[in-house]
């Protein structure tokens, strides 16, 4: 990534005239998300925002509204977020360095008074006539400043140590905080943010490498029903195994997230839509053959189905009219008696 020194005035009016006629020239509402993304391009901080943008610019000829929402959403939201983090995790740094720093000026002081007394030993042995007594003397401080030395190594050693472990310590936080972010907090897998962000990179990437790219919308049937007759936690329950199934089910480049309530999505890059029809009647069948039993009492709850909409992504669309094509589908398999999945153009 480019430096993101601070920009002088004249650099800045510019990129910012550059974004105004951008939007001008698109017929694009200067809302403040969509001049964060264009002042971002022309700012050429951001060179993941502008490859996207570009990608998405030889398909669709000119990036419209609602794609400028979700590049803001995917590149520059998080972009903020993340530095809320990294600001903290700055100060915590400076605070480890700086004790660090600390601890090292003490060890150089402390090593410098060491060499003062070698040098004292041995002006005393070039001065001082060497007698039994003289000679004990001088060696018995130098055993004494040794034992000293060692003694102070040792503490600074365990302080070092302790600021290794803090570093450490804030390396994995960071990691951590990341992965919440991204993480739905009930079933473990992505939540909508994630989708959102990998949605978009997965349109970009079958874009860029001519590769079909295939969505699935999930919906758990007669959910609310369910939940009303057995109450939330195990509803719960429910949501957690359909999670859990989605992801022994797929593949490594596939990503499962939790949509909504009791609504999933299912990206399926380099997988064209009977493909995605088949695995989404794998996994339909998958969640149709678990037996459900109440954790809290062991009550047997029947089966659980799920019905599902597949869509495959075409180059010139939004990605809202990708996912207004997999939940048509999703409507259908629901009219048509649910447990099922549809196609936008096949079914099973």
């Amino acid at each position: 990534m480019e430096s993101d020194a601070p920009l002088d005035f004249a650099s800045a009016n510019k990129i910012g005239m550059d974004a105004m006629a951008r939007m001008a020239a698109e017929h694009i509402p200067p809302v403040p998300k969509n001049y964060a993304v264009w002042y971002a391009y022309f700012s050429h901080l951001h060179p993941e925002l502008n490859h996207a943008i570009e990608i998405i610019s030889k398909s669709t000829v000119k990036v419209i509204g609602e794609q400028l929402g979700q590049l803001y959403d995917s590149y520059l939201h998080e972009r903020v977020a993340e530095e809320q983090i990294l600001v903290a995790a700055g100060n915590r740094l400076q605070e480890t360095l700086v004790r660090a720093e600390h601890i090292i000026l003490e060890a150089g002081a402390q090593t410098n008074q060491f060499s003062a007394n070698l040098d004292n030993a041995t002006d005393r042995l070039d001065d001082t006539p060497l007698t039994p007594e003289a000679l004990k003397d001088i060696v018995g401080q130098l055993v004494d400043d040794a034992k000293a030395m060692q003694v102070q190594n040792e503490v600074l050693q365990g302080r070092l140590s302790e600021s290794t472990q803090e570093l450490n310590a804030l390396k994995q936080d960071l990691a951590h905080t990341r992965e919440e972010a991204m993480t739905d907090g009930l079933t473990g897998i992505n939540n909508r943010k994630s989708f959102d962000i990998k949605l978009l990179q997965s349109t970009a990437e079958a874009i860029e490498e001519d590769l079909p790219l295939s969505l699935l919308l999930v919906d758990i049937d007669f959910f609310k029903k369910f939940n009303d007759t057995y109450g939330h936690q195990a509803g719960d329950q429910i949501i957690r195994l359909v999670a859990q199934t989605f992801q022994k089910g797929l593949k490594g480049q596939d990503t499962a997230a939790r949509y909504g309530g009791e609504e999933f999505a299912i990206i399926l890059p380099n997988t064209p839509l009977e493909n995605a029809i088949r695995v989404a009647e794998v996994l339909r069948r998958a969640v149709a053959s678990k037996e459900v039993v109440n954790r809290a009492n062991q009550e047997k709850l029947g089966q659980i189905t799920i019905s599902v909409g597949a869509a495959q992504y075409r180059p010139d669309e939004s990605l809202e009219g990708l996912i207004e094509r997999a939940d048509a589908a999703l409507y259908r398999a629901k009219q048509n008696g649910r447990n099922r999945v549809e196609g936008e153009t096949a079914k099973t």
